[in-house]
Parts: C-alpha cells; structure tokens; sequence
C-alpha cells in the first residue's frame, strides 16, 4: 500500500480545498507538518513467511504400536512423534516378509502431514495382507520427507510389531 498526502489549501468561501496534486506544506498555513522521519510508504505486499526446513532424524523420535490381528484385517497403527521442531512428512506404513519383501499396498497412508513441536499421537488405518506364508513378519511406521513416501531414506522407520503366521 502507498501513503498518498494531501495538505488542505487555505479556506475558501465554500470551505477546505484538498489538493491532491500538492505535497509538503501549504504556504501560510500554520497546521504542523509531519517530519520526513514519521512519513513512510508500505511494501506493496507482504514479503512471504519462509518455508520451515525439512524435517530430519535428529529432529523427531518416533515410536508406534499396533494391536495383533490376524492376516486381511484392518487394523489401527498409532504413531507416537516427539518433534523438536514444525513441519511436514508422509507417513506410512509397511509389512516386511522375513526375506525383507515389502507388502505395502499405500492403504492409509498420510500425505503432507503436519508436525507440530512436542508430542502427538497420530492414528491412521493399516490393512494386514491377508495371503502371508508361513512366516515371521514386521510392520514399521515409517515417517518419510514430504511428499517423498516410499523413495529414497525415510526420517524415522520404527518397528510397530513383529508376528508370525
């Protein structure tokens, strides 16, 4: 926004004249005049907030529980976030086979999530393959850069639980 000054003219008969075109003083009044210190223009817009910088595992602890259920279940996966500072990450979750094969279908998952400081919980849906092998199997939480899920080093990946079928 631009300040625009106008000083009032001397009194006509049919009272004050504002001249638009005039800056500075009017000769012969004698109202005070700002000083040149206390006149200033406004920036035409705002300049933006920065961006926060991404999150990083030093930033986060992250733990997260499942209750057991047995294979094509749905089940509720709880993360638990402690975060030194604010930002956003991905959220997901995975099931790992023995051998380490992922059988993550994406169900669930939490894009652009915002992480505030302090501790939160943060509940989301996981479904639990229902054609496992004979085997032992691992689900993760897995917090992610944003809008990077499931590429490159995640931020945080704790083990949730560990079941055999």
């Amino acid at each position: 926004m631009v300040a625009v000054l106008a000083w009032l003219a001397p009194q006509s008969p049919g009272g004050p004249v504002v001249d638009p075109t005039r800056i500075g003083p009017v000769p012969g009044s004698t109202a005070p005049q700002p000083d040149a210190s206390s006149v200033r223009a406004e920036p035409a817009s705002p300049t933006p907030a920065s961006a926060p910088r991404p999150l990083t595992k030093d930033d986060l602890n992250v733990t997260c529980s499942v209750e057991p259920a047995p294979p094509g279940a749905q089940v509720t996966l709880t993360y638990m976030i402690t975060a030194k500072i604010e930002g956003r990450a991905d959220l997901g979750a995975d099931v790992y086979a023995d051998d380490g094969t992922s059988l993550a279908d994406g169900f669930g998952d939490l894009h652009n999530y915002p992480i505030k400081p302090g501790v939160q919980s943060v509940p989301r849906p996981l479904r639990i393959p229902a054609k496992l092998d004979h085997g032992d199997y691992e689900i993760t939480g897995e917090l992610w850069p944003e809008g990077k899920i499931g590429t490159g080093e995640t931020i945080a990946d704790p083990t949730c639980a560990t079941f055999s079928v």
